[in-house]
């Protein structure tokens, strides 16, 4: 699930995902923003139980998609590993 929330401090991405594969090792979960085929790195998260969330602050509007990857470590600034999840910012 992703949503926008919008209130007088601004707006945030608020993730959450469930039924994540395990992690081992140092994995993490990378959470991006997409414009134009471009990926923003909104933040990283672990996941100990296949669950986890993110809030992330934006501009409505700037982004079309968001997506989950399955990084190799929480370092990247480019997406390296497989997507896990996919989802249109409308």
């Amino acid at each position: 699930m992703a949503a926008m929330v919008q209130d007088d401090t601004g707006t945030r991405l608020v993730v959450q995902a469930s039924d994540l594969p395990a992690l081992s090792g140092n994995e993490a979960y990378q959470v991006w923003l997409i414009k134009d085929g471009q990926p923003i790195n909104a933040g990283t998260f672990l996941s100990g139980d296949g669950k986890g969330a993110l809030t992330y602050t934006m501009e409505p509007g700037d982004y079309d998609m968001v997506a989950i990857t399955l990084e190799p470590d929480a370092e990247g600034d480019q997406p390296r590993g497989r997507m896990v999840l996919t989802g249109a910012l409308t």
